[in-house]
Protein backbone atom coordinates (compact mmCIF):
# COMPACT_ATOMS: atom_id res chain seq x y z
CA UNK A 1 0.00 0.00 0.00
CA UNK A 2 1.65 3.05 -1.04
CA UNK A 3 2.38 5.43 2.51
CA UNK A 4 0.80 8.70 0.98
CA UNK A 5 -2.69 6.65 0.42
CA UNK A 6 -2.70 5.92 3.80
CA UNK A 7 -1.51 9.05 5.54
CA UNK A 8 -4.50 10.57 3.51
CA UNK A 9 -6.56 8.61 5.15
CA UNK A 10 -5.41 10.34 8.09
CA UNK A 11 -6.07 13.64 6.81
CA UNK A 12 -9.40 13.20 5.46
CA UNK A 13 -8.01 13.67 1.94
CA UNK A 14 -9.59 10.20 0.44
CA UNK A 15 -12.83 10.01 -1.81
CA UNK A 16 -15.33 6.90 -0.22
CA UNK A 17 -13.41 4.45 -2.72
CA UNK A 18 -9.94 5.33 -1.80
CA UNK A 19 -10.70 4.92 1.99
CA UNK A 20 -12.58 1.97 1.37
CA UNK A 21 -9.19 0.33 -0.08
CA UNK A 22 -6.94 1.38 2.30
CA UNK A 23 -8.86 -0.18 5.16
CA UNK A 24 -9.50 -3.01 2.98
CA UNK A 25 -5.89 -3.60 2.91
CA UNK A 26 -5.24 -3.19 6.66
CA UNK A 27 -8.20 -5.28 7.34
CA UNK A 28 -6.14 -8.41 5.06
CA UNK A 29 -3.58 -9.29 7.25
CA UNK A 30 -1.83 -8.66 10.68
CA UNK A 31 1.08 -7.51 8.92
CA UNK A 32 -0.73 -5.37 7.49
CA UNK A 33 -2.51 -3.65 10.48
CA UNK A 34 0.76 -3.77 12.64
CA UNK A 35 2.19 -1.67 9.56
CA UNK A 36 -0.44 0.92 9.59
CA UNK A 37 -0.64 1.21 13.40
CA UNK A 38 3.30 1.80 12.78
CA UNK A 39 2.70 4.24 10.60
CA UNK A 40 -0.13 6.20 12.66
CA UNK A 41 1.91 6.51 15.46
CA UNK A 42 5.32 8.09 13.80
CA UNK A 43 2.25 10.11 11.94
CA UNK A 44 1.07 11.40 14.97
CA UNK A 45 3.85 11.88 17.23
CA UNK A 46 6.09 13.51 14.20
CA UNK A 47 7.88 17.26 14.55
CA UNK A 48 6.08 18.49 11.20
CA UNK A 49 2.93 19.92 12.00
CA UNK A 50 0.17 18.47 10.30
CA UNK A 51 -1.91 20.83 9.81
CA UNK A 52 -5.17 19.20 10.62
CA UNK A 53 -7.83 20.90 12.10
CA UNK A 54 -10.41 19.53 14.58
CA UNK A 55 -13.46 20.06 12.10
CA UNK A 56 -11.18 17.92 9.58
CA UNK A 57 -11.01 15.32 11.95
CA UNK A 58 -14.86 15.80 13.39
CA UNK A 59 -15.88 15.36 9.45
CA UNK A 60 -13.64 12.56 8.57
CA UNK A 61 -15.42 10.65 11.89
CA UNK A 62 -18.88 11.76 10.86
CA UNK A 63 -18.41 9.72 7.73
CA UNK A 64 -17.67 6.90 9.38
CA UNK A 65 -20.12 7.10 12.17
CA UNK A 66 -21.67 3.81 13.12
CA UNK A 67 -25.27 3.74 14.32
CA UNK A 68 -26.14 0.30 16.29
CA UNK A 69 -29.95 -0.84 17.12
CA UNK A 70 -30.25 -2.60 20.67
CA UNK A 71 -31.16 -6.44 20.35
CA UNK A 72 -33.82 -6.63 23.20
CA UNK A 73 -34.28 -10.24 22.37
CA UNK A 74 -30.65 -11.21 23.77
CA UNK A 75 -29.16 -11.41 27.33
CA UNK A 76 -25.97 -9.17 26.23
CA UNK A 77 -24.68 -7.84 23.65
CA UNK A 78 -21.45 -8.33 22.01
CA UNK A 79 -20.91 -4.42 20.69
CA UNK A 80 -17.38 -2.08 20.43
CA UNK A 81 -18.24 -0.58 23.70
CA UNK A 82 -18.07 3.28 21.71
CA UNK A 83 -21.77 2.29 20.29
CA UNK A 84 -23.32 0.60 23.08
CA UNK A 85 -26.98 2.98 21.65
CA UNK A 86 -27.87 4.53 18.61
CA UNK A 87 -28.97 7.59 20.49
CA UNK A 88 -25.52 8.22 21.71
CA UNK A 89 -23.37 10.84 19.85
CA UNK A 90 -19.63 10.56 20.52
CA UNK A 91 -17.61 12.96 19.31
CA UNK A 92 -13.89 11.55 19.25
CA UNK A 93 -11.34 14.14 19.47
CA UNK A 94 -7.27 14.10 18.53
CA UNK A 95 -4.53 13.46 15.78
CA UNK A 96 -4.55 10.65 14.30
CA UNK A 97 -7.36 8.76 15.56
CA UNK A 98 -10.16 8.69 13.26
CA UNK A 99 -7.79 5.71 11.57
CA UNK A 100 -7.02 4.04 15.06
CA UNK A 101 -10.83 3.94 16.02
CA UNK A 102 -11.50 2.14 12.95
CA UNK A 103 -9.27 -0.51 13.81
CA UNK A 104 -10.61 -0.63 17.09
CA UNK A 105 -14.43 -1.42 16.23
CA UNK A 106 -13.26 -4.36 15.20
CA UNK A 107 -10.65 -5.43 17.62
CA UNK A 108 -12.38 -3.47 20.82
CA UNK A 109 -15.20 -5.97 21.57
CA UNK A 110 -16.44 -6.81 25.84
CA UNK A 111 -19.41 -8.70 27.12
CA UNK A 112 -21.47 -5.78 28.25
CA UNK A 113 -24.81 -6.54 30.35
CA UNK A 114 -28.02 -5.46 28.25
CA UNK A 115 -29.18 -3.14 30.63
CA UNK A 116 -25.91 -1.16 30.66
CA UNK A 117 -24.15 1.02 28.61
CA UNK A 118 -20.75 1.68 28.47
CA UNK A 119 -18.37 4.30 26.73
CA UNK A 120 -14.54 4.12 26.84
CA UNK A 121 -12.16 6.24 26.03
CA UNK A 122 -8.73 4.53 25.47
CA UNK A 123 -5.40 6.15 26.03
CA UNK A 124 -4.80 8.70 23.55
CA UNK A 125 -8.03 9.47 23.03
CA UNK A 126 -10.90 11.32 24.25
CA UNK A 127 -14.97 11.50 23.47
CA UNK A 128 -17.61 13.47 23.97
CA UNK A 129 -21.19 11.93 24.90
CA UNK A 130 -24.66 13.03 25.44
CA UNK A 131 -26.93 11.16 27.59
CA UNK A 132 -30.23 10.26 27.25
CA UNK A 133 -31.22 13.12 29.40
CA UNK A 134 -29.44 15.90 27.30
CA UNK A 135 -26.41 16.02 29.43
CA UNK A 136 -23.07 16.36 28.39
CA UNK A 137 -20.01 14.51 29.25
CA UNK A 138 -16.19 15.10 28.39
CA UNK A 139 -13.97 12.22 28.80
CA UNK A 140 -10.72 12.16 29.12
CA UNK A 141 -7.76 9.81 27.79
CA UNK A 142 -8.20 6.34 29.91
CA UNK A 143 -11.62 7.29 31.23
CA UNK A 144 -14.65 5.09 31.08
CA UNK A 145 -18.83 5.84 32.00
CA UNK A 146 -21.54 3.69 32.64
CA UNK A 147 -25.06 3.61 32.92
CA UNK A 148 -28.30 1.96 33.36
CA UNK A 149 -30.95 1.77 30.17
CA UNK A 150 -33.73 2.91 32.65
CA UNK A 151 -31.34 5.90 33.03
CA UNK A 152 -34.69 8.51 33.04
CA UNK A 153 -36.72 6.18 34.69
CA UNK A 154 -35.24 6.50 38.19
CA UNK A 155 -32.40 8.32 39.45
CA UNK A 156 -29.97 9.48 36.78
CA UNK A 157 -26.59 7.09 38.59
CA UNK A 158 -23.27 7.33 36.31
CA UNK A 159 -20.43 5.85 37.10
CA UNK A 160 -16.54 6.92 36.50
CA UNK A 161 -13.29 5.36 36.25
CA UNK A 162 -10.77 8.25 35.33
CA UNK A 163 -11.59 12.18 34.58
CA UNK A 164 -14.92 13.70 33.16
CA UNK A 165 -16.23 16.65 32.69
CA UNK A 166 -20.11 16.84 33.13
CA UNK A 167 -23.02 19.25 31.96
CA UNK A 168 -26.00 18.58 33.53
CA UNK A 169 -29.15 18.97 32.32
CA UNK A 170 -31.52 20.11 35.06
CA UNK A 171 -34.35 17.90 36.23
CA UNK A 172 -35.65 18.01 39.67
CA UNK A 173 -37.58 14.54 38.92
CA UNK A 174 -34.62 12.67 38.39
CA UNK A 175 -31.48 13.01 40.92
CA UNK A 176 -28.29 12.79 39.22
CA UNK A 177 -25.34 10.80 40.82
CA UNK A 178 -22.34 10.31 39.68
CA UNK A 179 -20.90 7.28 41.39
CA UNK A 180 -16.95 6.52 42.36
CA UNK A 181 -15.06 3.97 43.81
CA UNK A 182 -14.11 6.34 46.41
CA UNK A 183 -17.25 8.88 46.98
CA UNK A 184 -20.87 9.41 45.27
CA UNK A 185 -21.90 13.05 43.95
CA UNK A 186 -24.82 14.37 44.24
CA UNK A 187 -25.56 16.94 41.86
CA UNK A 188 -28.40 20.00 41.53
CA UNK A 189 -27.92 20.99 38.34
CA UNK A 190 -24.34 21.75 37.13
CA UNK A 191 -21.07 22.07 35.54
CA UNK A 192 -17.98 20.08 37.45
CA UNK A 193 -14.81 18.03 36.73
CA UNK A 194 -14.24 14.66 38.60
CA UNK A 195 -10.84 13.28 38.33
CA UNK A 196 -10.30 9.70 39.86
CA UNK A 197 -7.69 8.11 37.58
CA UNK A 198 -5.81 7.78 41.36
CA UNK A 199 -6.37 4.68 43.47
CA UNK A 200 -5.98 6.58 46.86
CA UNK A 201 -6.50 10.32 45.57
CA UNK A 202 -9.66 12.12 44.45
CA UNK A 203 -10.23 15.55 43.08
CA UNK A 204 -13.63 17.13 42.02
CA UNK A 205 -13.84 21.15 40.48
CA UNK A 206 -17.06 23.17 40.87
CA UNK A 207 -17.75 25.49 37.54
CA UNK A 208 -21.18 26.26 38.55
CA UNK A 209 -24.60 24.94 40.43
CA UNK A 210 -24.12 23.04 43.55
CA UNK A 211 -22.53 19.65 44.30
CA UNK A 212 -22.66 17.10 47.60
CA UNK A 213 -19.63 14.95 47.90
CA UNK A 214 -21.20 12.18 50.13
CA UNK A 215 -19.00 8.85 51.98
CA UNK A 216 -20.25 5.70 50.42
CA UNK A 217 -22.72 4.79 53.50
CA UNK A 218 -24.38 8.19 52.22
CA UNK A 219 -22.93 11.24 54.39
CA UNK A 220 -22.92 14.31 53.30
CA UNK A 221 -19.00 14.82 53.68
CA UNK A 222 -19.08 18.45 51.81
CA UNK A 223 -21.33 20.63 49.87
CA UNK A 224 -18.82 22.65 46.71
CA UNK A 225 -19.80 25.95 45.74
CA UNK A 226 -18.73 27.23 42.45
CA UNK A 227 -15.23 28.04 41.94
CA UNK A 228 -14.18 25.18 45.00
CA UNK A 229 -12.32 22.45 44.36
CA UNK A 230 -12.24 18.82 46.67
CA UNK A 231 -9.30 17.09 47.10
CA UNK A 232 -10.21 13.74 49.14
CA UNK A 233 -7.45 11.25 50.55
CA UNK A 234 -9.55 7.71 50.56
CA UNK A 235 -6.52 6.49 52.60
CA UNK A 236 -6.78 9.20 55.51
CA UNK A 237 -11.07 9.75 54.75
CA UNK A 238 -10.19 13.67 54.58
CA UNK A 239 -11.18 16.30 51.94
CA UNK A 240 -9.98 19.49 51.66
CA UNK A 241 -11.66 22.27 50.07
CA UNK A 242 -9.84 25.27 48.31
CA UNK A 243 -10.56 28.03 45.93
CA UNK A 244 -9.43 27.61 42.64
CA UNK A 245 -9.43 29.20 38.87
CA UNK A 246 -11.71 26.41 37.30
CA UNK A 247 -9.86 26.64 34.11
CA UNK A 248 -6.75 24.98 35.70
CA UNK A 249 -8.86 21.80 36.35
CA UNK A 250 -11.08 21.69 33.03
CA UNK A 251 -9.70 23.32 30.21
CA UNK A 252 -8.35 19.62 29.06
CA UNK A 253 -12.03 19.50 27.13
CA UNK A 254 -10.55 21.88 24.92
CA UNK A 255 -7.54 20.21 24.24
CA UNK A 256 -5.76 22.27 26.75
CA UNK A 257 -3.95 21.57 29.76
CA UNK A 258 -3.25 24.71 31.95
CA UNK A 259 -0.86 24.07 35.39
CA UNK A 260 0.39 26.74 37.28
CA UNK A 261 3.57 26.11 39.48
CA UNK A 262 3.60 22.54 38.80
CA UNK A 263 5.89 19.66 39.26
CA UNK A 264 7.31 18.05 35.94
CA UNK A 265 6.60 14.35 36.95
CA UNK A 266 2.65 15.67 37.09
CA UNK A 267 2.32 17.08 34.25
CA UNK A 268 4.35 13.78 32.43
CA UNK A 269 1.40 11.71 33.85
CA UNK A 270 -1.17 14.02 31.72
CA UNK A 271 0.84 14.01 28.47
CA UNK A 272 0.64 10.10 29.09
CA UNK A 273 -2.87 10.05 28.64
CA UNK A 274 -2.93 12.37 26.28
CA UNK A 275 -0.83 10.52 23.53
CA UNK A 276 -0.66 7.57 24.72
CA UNK A 277 3.08 6.93 25.49
CA UNK A 278 5.24 6.00 28.26
CA UNK A 279 7.75 9.15 29.41
CA UNK A 280 10.60 7.76 32.10
CA UNK A 281 12.59 10.72 33.36
CA UNK A 282 15.67 9.25 33.33
CA UNK A 283 17.15 12.09 35.82
CA UNK A 284 15.63 12.56 39.39
CA UNK A 285 16.24 16.58 39.68
CA UNK A 286 14.29 16.63 36.50
CA UNK A 287 11.29 15.54 38.43
CA UNK A 288 10.78 18.29 40.50
CA UNK A 289 10.89 21.05 38.22
CA UNK A 290 8.44 23.39 38.77
CA UNK A 291 6.32 24.91 34.96
CA UNK A 292 3.56 27.41 34.56
CA UNK A 293 2.19 27.66 30.87
CA UNK A 294 -0.16 26.03 28.62
CA UNK A 295 0.21 22.91 26.38
CA UNK A 296 -2.32 22.23 23.02
CA UNK A 297 -3.13 18.48 22.46
CA UNK A 298 -3.12 19.61 18.52
CA UNK A 299 0.45 19.39 18.78
CA UNK A 300 2.69 16.88 18.31
CA UNK A 301 4.17 15.70 21.51
CA UNK A 302 7.79 16.17 20.67
CA UNK A 303 6.64 19.54 20.20
CA UNK A 304 5.13 19.51 23.65
CA UNK A 305 8.52 18.16 24.72
CA UNK A 306 10.22 20.83 22.99
CA UNK A 307 8.11 23.55 25.01
CA UNK A 308 9.15 22.57 28.32
CA UNK A 309 12.88 21.75 27.26
CA UNK A 310 13.35 25.76 27.50
CA UNK A 311 12.64 26.23 31.10
CA UNK A 312 14.67 23.38 32.32
CA UNK A 313 17.70 21.93 29.96
CA UNK A 314 16.74 18.44 28.78
CA UNK A 315 16.72 16.15 25.93
CA UNK A 316 14.74 13.73 25.17
CA UNK A 317 14.96 10.19 23.10
CA UNK A 318 11.80 8.67 21.54
CA UNK A 319 11.57 5.00 20.88
CA UNK A 320 9.11 3.34 19.10
CA UNK A 321 8.17 -0.04 20.22
CA UNK A 322 6.32 -2.76 18.32
CA UNK A 323 2.68 -3.20 19.86
CA UNK A 324 3.17 -1.12 22.66
CA UNK A 325 3.25 2.55 23.75
CA UNK A 326 5.98 4.33 22.51
CA UNK A 327 9.00 5.18 24.84
CA UNK A 328 9.87 8.81 25.50
CA UNK A 329 13.60 9.02 28.22
CA UNK A 330 13.89 12.84 29.64
CA UNK A 331 17.44 13.45 30.90
CA UNK A 332 19.54 16.33 31.64
CA UNK A 333 20.99 18.03 28.65
CA UNK A 334 24.51 17.50 30.30
CA UNK A 335 24.20 13.45 30.54
CA UNK A 336 25.39 11.52 28.34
Amino acid sequence: MNTDQIIKLFTDELSAREREEVLNWVHESKGNKKEFIKLKNAWSLSATDSGIKSQQIENAWQTFKIKIRKNRNRGTSRLPVYFKYAAMFIIVFGAGLIAEKLISLTDTVQEVPENMAVIQAPPGQGAQVTLPDGSNVYLNSGTQISYSNNFLQDNRIVSVIGEAFFEVSKDRQHPFIIKTDKLDLIVHGTSFNVEAYDPLLMNVTLVEGSLGLNSKNGKELVRLQPGEKANYDSERKKVSIEKVDTELYTSWRKGIITFRNVALCDIIGKIERWYNVNIEIVSDELKNQRYSGTLLKSKPVDQILEALSITASFSYEIQYIDDAPTLIKLKKSNEQ
